[in-house]
């Protein structure tokens, strides 16, 4: 027993040896691990703790450039993109409201003069569809008709919403009266003033002069203006006088006296009618809304 444990020893010197001589650690081993580990437990030395060491020396001497690697690969992971999806946002054009302070009579034209359809309460609302082109009046539905529309005029109304963008409407023609100035004194001029266009656009309005030279006072006006190039009437009418300035109006006047002049005008027309041979007709009247006496000239002119 002693000798074969001697043997066992001179053995394990031999082959510490060996291995310390042999192993280098930066170079890659020629002889597999597992030869290496097979020798030893051949030899019955490999339960030695120096056995155990140097063969943990080899296999770590193994691994060298381009060998694999005993650590295990972890997965590669591919992040997941998250979409949002993207919204559409359909706007819906704002309706423009108009609601009063005190109850307003809604008529077929944008002035007194014209025929009464209806009106709108205190505490009611009607949805605006178009302006006159003074933007004094608006073009509303029927509060007393709901199939049907009038205009109201704008000095105790109040509006929401975008009425910037409303269309403008030429009224229908002023109404037509049968009074006939009869044995009185009555009479007055009308002449071509100016024509007139807010800012460049393409809106244009024609002033004219009236000269009172009767002995009546008159109290309102009605007229209308043909361009008979492109064949457009316009129409307008109020219970007092002045011009249009621009995109402004000037002071108004409520009525003429005898010898003083005023200011009547025509609606919008839509193009240019510079160098366009144009009739007008302007009926003045001594009471408001059109009536009384009135007296009716007409015109032939070229702005």
């Amino acid at each position: 027993m002693v000798a074969h444990s001697r043997f066992k020893l001179a053995i394990s010197v031999l082959l510490l040896a060996a291995l310390a001589c042999g192993v280098n650690l930066n170079t890659p081993s020629t002889q597999p691990t597992s030869n290496l580990l097979d020798t030893a437990v051949a030899l019955g030395v490999a339960g030695t703790s120096a056995v155990q060491t140097a063969i943990a020396q080899g296999v770590a001497g193994t691994l060298g450039p381009g060998q694999p690697s005993l650590q295990p690969e972890l997965p590669s992971l591919t992040p997941t993109i998250s979409l949002t999806p993207t919204m559409t946002l359909t706007t819906t054009a704002e309706k423009v409201m108009l609601t009063v302070s005190q109850t307003t009579n809604c008529r077929k034209g944008p002035a007194s003069f014209y025929e009464w359809v209806g009106a709108l309460e205190v505490g009611e609302q009607a949805e605006v569809f178009g302006r006159d082109p003074q933007g004094l009046s608006w073009y509303i539905r029927n509060p007393d008709v709901p199939s049907g529309f009038c205009w109201i005029f704008g000095e105790y109304a109040t509006l929401t919403g975008n009425y910037s963008t409303l269309p403008v409407f030429t009224p229908m023609p002023t109404p037509t009266r049968t009074f006939t100035p009869t044995n009185l004194p009555a009479d007055f001029t009308v002449s071509y003033q100016s024509l007139e266009n807010c800012l460049g656009g393409t809106e244009f309005w024609i002033n004219f002069e009236v000269l009172n030279n009767g002995s009546v006072t008159w109290q309102s006006w009605v007229g209308s203006v043909t361009d008979t190039a492109t064949g457009q009437t316009t129409s307008a009418g109020w219970n007092f006088f002045h011009y249009v300035v621009g995109c402004a109006s000037s002071p108004l006047q409520d009525d003429l006296t005898k010898g003083e002049s005023g200011g009547v005008y025509t609606g919008a027309f839509a193009n240019n009618p510079t160098g366009h041979a144009m009739i007008a007709i302007v009926r003045l009247c001594t009471l408001d809304d059109a009536l009384g006496i009135c007296l009716t000239k007409e015109i032939h002119f070229t702005p």
